[in-house]
């Protein structure tokens, strides 16, 4: 995973700022594809943790989180035909299914996101885990007619720095043009 140009979101050293410096790096989400902002600290998760939080066979093609595992950032690129304007209807169904197997956490309506080149329907599940809450996004958008699905997991205190980064991560969601066998754009 291709990792690029990097920049300040959040600048701790600004009169006012009330929040740890952030700096985004652009990456590569599915090779010639799609690319996203993400936070510099998000790597690929290491092998223990991978296992530890994601312990079944279909893992997501990404998974990245911080240092500690604490917030934590998939995406997918399924094998299912899914338009952008099926964006709405897709969330819903992904949401209804969520709410079905998570029966016991607040669950938010799904909202959609048209602020940046490609539509994002997505939801909020707050997870209560043991003596903690963690906030878990997850994200439905169509790239080249395909279903993808993007999940943001990180505590519940960290929130406000959260909600902004996902929203940054919507905004620079980037389909790369389609080439054919030649290599010209269509």
């Amino acid at each position: 995973m291709k990792g690029g140009i990097r920049m300040i979101f959040y600048d701790q050293e600004m009169e006012g700022c009330q929040q740890e410096t952030v700096v985004l790096k652009r990456i590569e989400l599915a090779p010639e594809v799609l690319t996203a902002e993400i936070p510099q600290q998000m790597e690929p998760m290491s092998g223990a943790f991978r296992d530890m939080f994601y312990p079944y066979d279909n893992r997501p093609e990404v998974i990245l989180s911080d240092r500690e595992g604490s917030a934590q950032l998939t995406f997918a690129m399924l094998d299912k035909d899914m338009l952008p304007g099926e964006c709405g209807d897709a969330a819903e169904a992904v949401r209804s299914y969520t709410e079905e197997e998570y029966p016991h956490n607040w669950i938010s309506p799904v909202v959609c996101f048209r602020g940046g080149e490609v539509p994002v329907c997505w939801f909020l599940m707050i997870l209560t885990e043991e003596d903690r809450q963690r906030h878990h996004v997850k994200a439905v958008f169509s790239v080249w007619g395909r279903f993808c699905l993007a999940t943001f997991t990180y505590p519940e205190q960290e929130r406000t720095k959260w909600e902004a980064i996902v929203k940054r991560f919507f905004s620079t969601l980037h389909i790369e043009e389609r080439k054919d066998e030649t290599g010209a754009g269509y």
